[in-house]
């Protein structure tokens, strides 16, 4: 039976049964349903009496069946907010059929600006389509996104992968991968005041806070403690307790500023020569980078001044040559 199409059986006797054992390998491409219809033919070099049944067919139904294997990975275990990931999805068909795919996965609302690709291209968004991934070969697809501003914590992000075919035992459809966001920014604070005052005139102090980035500054709060308690002219939406002024900010965008403007009264009982010193602080509720640029001290030199005024008054306004008259300074 060489070739497996026609075999040479030689002279067969009368009631003699001959066996015919004909092995065919599927194609790995053949779908799940798909009917098989294998005909076969007897003929012989005498006269046959009955030529009815010396044709024969069998018909087999296909089942596409594959063992499949998704995994996924991110290419960081942490990131900052605002910070760009990159997920990738690997679906390996370890066969024996090939078998068109359905990958999904649904991104975070805290991802955003998501862009998807893959190592066989046609997968530009996802839940998307692979037609016939051949036994032994695996494909990738790849999720780039960017970490919302906003988000800390874990980010868990799941893929699955279903198909037309029959699954083996031992497939893996699902998988996940977790990345830990956590805030991080470097707080500053900038403090000018005014150099010099009278006693009883007024002092401007400018406070500047700023997120160098690169997370959102959550709760930010600025504390300015005087080194003796002034009458607070301008407050600029600032709290005053005492000779402390807390000014909350609350959340500070990365790359933004703001400014407060404090006006005090020196009061005029302050000796000539004192040297005023103001200091303040910004703290916030995320790591800070940078706690050494968290404080910033100004000094104001406080002098007196005063005008005086002398009048002098004679009464009476007239007088007579050898009498009184009383001067008044």
């Amino acid at each position: 039976c060489a070739g497996g199409v026609v075999c040479q059986l030689e002279t067969l006797t009368d009631s003699a049964v001959a066996m015919v054992t004909v092995v065919g390998l599927v194609s790995s491409q053949v779908v799940t349903g798909a009917e098989l219809v294998n005909w076969a033919q007897a003929t012989a070099a005498e006269t046959d009496t009955v030529m009815s049944d010396n044709l024969a067919a069998f018909t087999t139904t296909v089942t596409a069946r594959a063992l499949l294997t998704l995994t996924k990975a991110v290419h960081v275990s942490s990131v900052t907010p605002g910070n760009h990931i990159v997920y990738s999805i690997v679906v390996t068909n370890s066969g024996p059929s090939a078998a068109t795919i359905f990958i999904s996965d649904t991104a975070p609302i805290s991802l955003t600006d998501v862009v998807v690709s893959s190592s066989a291209g046609g997968c530009t968004s996802l839940p998307c389509v692979v037609d016939r991934l051949a036994p032994s070969t695996a494909l990738t697809v790849y999720i780039a996104a960017t970490v919302a501003q906003t988000v800390t914590g874990d980010i868990v992000n799941t893929a699955s992968v279903t198909t037309t075919a029959d699954l083996v035992d031992g497939s893996v459809t699902t998988d996940a991968a977790t990345v830990t966001v956590t805030a991080l920014a470097d707080v500053a604070l900038e403090k000018t005041a005014t150099s010099a005052a009278l006693a009883g005139a007024r002092i401007t102090y400018t406070l500047v806070a700023r997120n160098r980035g690169p997370s959102d500054a959550a709760n930010v709060i600025l504390t300015d403690t005087l080194s003796t308690v002034l009458p607070v002219a301008q407050n600029d939406n600032c709290g005053v307790a005492g000779s402390v002024i807390t000014c909350t900010l609350g959340t500070l965008a990365a790359g933004a500023a703001v400014t407060r403007t404090l006006v005090l009264t020196a009061n005029s009982s302050i000796a000539s020569g004192t040297l005023l010193a103001n200091r303040v602080e910004i703290t916030t509720t995320i790591t800070d980078l940078n706690p050494a640029n968290n404080r910033a001290a100004a000094w104001t030199r406080v002098t007196a001044s005063a005008t005086l005024t002398l009048s002098k008054v004679h009464e009476p306004a007239a007088v007579t040559a050898g009498e009184l008259g009383t001067l008044s300074l």
